[in-house]
């Protein structure tokens, strides 16, 4: 029993694993929040998950996530800001083909925007 609840099981590593993970995702969601710093904290998230499969667990640092973080914003703010103004973009004209397709075809609306949801 002992060999299975140490520190050098299969099951403690695992854990390991799926701890650091969760905080990478935390991280990447909080730094997310203002959509335009979101490709910054993208690079971020993929940096920590490099690291952390190149020397495997217990590496991950939050340090160093934020010093990728800090790297990274300054030259992706002004992407994140053409990604989010596309967005808005995309949202008012869907918005308006719905309006405007009021009561004739708006199933084939609804199925079509359901489709471009999970593709």
């Amino acid at each position: 029993m002992k060999r299975f609840f140490g520190t050098d099981s299969p099951l403690f590593r695992f854990m390991t694993i799926l701890l650091e993970l969760a905080e990478i995702n935390l991280l990447f969601i909080l730094c997310s929040l203002p959509v335009v710093t979101m490709g910054a904290s993208y690079a971020a998230m993929t940096d920590s998950m490099n690291e952390m499969h190149v020397h495997g667990e217990g590496c991950f640092s939050a340090k160093r996530f934020f010093q990728v973080f800090k790297k990274s914003l300054k030259p992706m703010i002004p992407i994140g800001t053409v990604i989010l103004v596309c967005c808005i973009g995309l949202g008012f004209n869907v918005n308006y083909v719905l309006k405007t397709m009021e009561g004739t075809g708006q199933d084939v609306s609804y199925s079509a925007g359901f489709m471009w949801y999970f593709s």
